[in-house]
């Protein structure tokens, strides 16, 4: 499976996967799949292991939460500790199915400024979403008019049944993300796919939670 590559602030900000209002029926962990819109079979448990790497908490209200693991405390300590690396809110427009969502990143210590961003789905179901992300609505209206081409902004959440939220918040970290943005982007979004190493560890972390 392929992760975002590292980008900046803004094109994480739309490129990102979105959580959902209650119209969505989603509520629950979900993991991204940012670089195409279907997984394999074998990615597609991949993507499961990882949900306890980089869980993203939706909740039924158009809430969300987005975290990633502290992997060097992980790996020296056994302790679990999820970062907040960004949080929002979306709502969807039922005439147009156009989602708008206003999120804010935490990187460095503090918030940053809050981005707004659009979506449009062509998958919807509460285990699967597909769909395309814009930072404006202009990029938007744009793409519809170019007949939805090109198809490079296309993400996919798949829910996560073996995480739940009370796992995740159980072991949030207090402080407001330490890491840097470059930092931040590495810990959320695989530039590549997971190696056996990145995927040892998710499958360690998963047994830990579930003790």
């Amino acid at each position: 499976m392929n992760r975002l590559a590292l980008l900046t602030l803004a094109t994480v900000a739309f490129a990102s996967p979105p959580a959902h209002a209650d119209d969505y029926f989603l509520d629950g962990i979900f993991v991204a799949n940012n670089a195409a819109g279907e997984a394999t079979p074998q990615k597609q448990a991949d993507l499961q292991v990882q949900c306890s790497l980089t869980p993203m908490i939706n909740h039924k209200n158009g809430s969300f939460g987005e975290y990633y693991l502290d992997q060097l405390k992980f790996v020296a300590t056994s302790e679990i500790s999820y970062v907040k690396a960004r949080e929002g809110t979306c709502s969807m427009d039922k005439t147009t199915q156009i989602e708008t969502c206003h999120s804010t990143f935490f990187a460095a210590g503090q918030a940053q400024p809050a981005i707004e961003n659009f979506n449009l789905y062509s998958t919807f179901t509460p285990q699967k979403i597909v769909g395309h992300g814009f930072d404006t609505m202009d990029a938007l209206k744009k793409w519809q008019a170019d007949g939805s081409k090109p198809d490079n902004e296309t993400f996919a959440e798949y829910g996560c049944p073996d995480v739940t939220e009370a796992m995740v918040t159980s072991h949030a970290s207090k402080d407001i993300n330490p890491a840097d943005e470059d930092a931040t982007y590495k810990s959320l979004y695989y530039q590549s796919d997971p190696t056996p190493a990145d995927l040892h560890l998710a499958t360690s972390v998963l047994a830990a939670l579930k003790k």
